[in-house]
């Protein structure tokens, strides 16, 4: 990486540090309290759709907190007839959901839905969605086959998720999809991503059915752990990865998390359950600084630090560990890569890392001895490096690279 990159990748860190202080900047809420169990809930606006209770804005507050009484305690199960147990209109403000069980329901949108499809493309900068202590889990698959769809779903909302659990493994496609934000981005911290029927996380921002929310949008994953993503055949998507960003148009920090690539699975090989981390631009991709579409970057920075990823595969093909690249288009996949102090081990997986502007890719500091150990204590398996293209020959990631 040439001195500019290092220092814009110095610029970056700090930033992401200034946009976490923001997303988790305390609002004065109206609290709201659950019983043990409930039916589906609309707050603020979502249509009703005959759901159970309804909770209106109070506009002498910046928003309103729902609390339950714990995870596994109070349980919100879907009793509507869009089967949606959670709708959250868009409006400018914070609605928080706090110690609870969120269950889907059967093949409709998503266990909580907050904005819903923007068809008409309007952003309201103060709109937010908070999760603390929620459990959101895929309901049990119908006899019909039937199956729930998403757990968490967003447009152009910015979301701070604290000590929550997202395991919608009997499903048909994501933990969570987040497309858009309102100005800041997303943050999940000491979030557990446990199971899913394709992607874990998934980020994307485009003119199909989002606004650009700005430049300095940015996506936080701190002390995260993903599992058990991916490879469910009743899942039309595939076999899936951990943490999907698809033209976020968005920067993006991943920071002492754990990702864990699982085995073969039905007709899916192990190579193609280790992806852990995908990041593209795509072809209807915000450019970041401008909002234009199919210029720029579909991405800003990509910093991945003092993190752990494992995978495998037997096949030299479709065996990224961790990949920035472009899907589609001509943008650029990011203005600047850093991995820095990770653990990132498996055998036959790779580090694939591609149009990013010259001078901007740095690795450093990766498998030491001293991470190599963290990550045995982590349960993984440290035998085998995963690799890097570079020269015309794959090295371990050790080696260090700056192109």
């Amino acid at each position: 990486m040439s001195l500019i990159g290092t220092l814009q990748g110095w610029l970056a860190q700090r930033a992401a540090d200034s946009t976490t202080k923001k997303l988790t900047a305390q609002r004065r809420l109206k609290l709201v309290e659950l019983a043990e169990t409930s039916g589906s809930i609309r707050v603020a606006g979502w249509p009703a759709g005959g759901a159970s209770m309804i909770v209106a804005v109070d506009p002498t507050f910046d928003g309103i907190e729902i609390r339950g009484k714990g995870i596994g305690k109070t349980i919100l199960n879907e009793n509507s007839w869009d089967d949606l147990v959670v709708g959250i209109g868009r409006f400018a403000g914070t609605v928080k959901l706090s110690h609870m069980t969120v269950i889907g329901g059967l093949q409709k949108v998503a266990a909580i839905a907050a904005g819903g499809e923007n068809k008409l493309r309007n952003l309201v900068p103060t709109f937010r969605l908070e999760l603390d202590h929620v459990h959101v889990k895929a309901g049990t698959p119908g006899a019909d086959g039937k199956r729930s769809f998403q757990g968490l779903s967003g447009y152009n909302v910015d979301v701070l998720a604290i000590d929550c659990v997202f395991d919608y493994v009997d499903a048909n496609e994501h933990s969570s999809y987040l497309r858009g934000a309102a100005k800041y981005g997303w943050a999940f911290i000491r979030c557990k991503f446990i199971g899913s029927a394709a992607e874990g996380c998934k980020i994307r921002s485009d003119s199909i059915d989002t606004v650009y929310a700005g430049k300095d949008v940015w996506l936080i994953l701190s002390q995260c752990e993903f599992e058990n993503w991916g490879g469910r055949g009743e899942s039309w998507r595939g076999p899936g990865a951990g943490l999907v960003v698809q033209g976020g148009a968005c920067n993006v920090l991943v920071d002492r998390c754990v990702f864990r690539g699982g085995g073969a699975l039905g007709q899916f090989q192990a190579n193609e359950r280790s992806h852990c981390a995908m990041f593209s631009s795509e072809g209807a991709s915000f450019d970041i600084d401008t909002g234009e579409e199919g210029v720029g970057f579909g991405n800003g920075w990509i910093i991945v630090r003092d993190s752990a990823f494992f995978g495998t595969s037997d096949v030299p093909w479709h065996n990224d560990l961790l990949r920035v690249g472009r899907n589609g288009g001509s943008q650029f996949a990011a203005k600047g890569v850093l991995l820095k102090s990770n653990g990132m081990f498996g055998r036959g997986v790779i580090v694939s890392i591609s149009d990013v502007p010259s001078g901007k890719v740095r690795i450093t500091g990766c498998n030491t001895p001293e991470i190599a150990a963290r990550c045995r204590e982590l349960g993984i398996d440290t035998s085998v490096e995963a690799g890097v293209h570079f020269g015309g020959r794959q090295h371990p990631v050790s080696r260090g690279f700056a192109w």
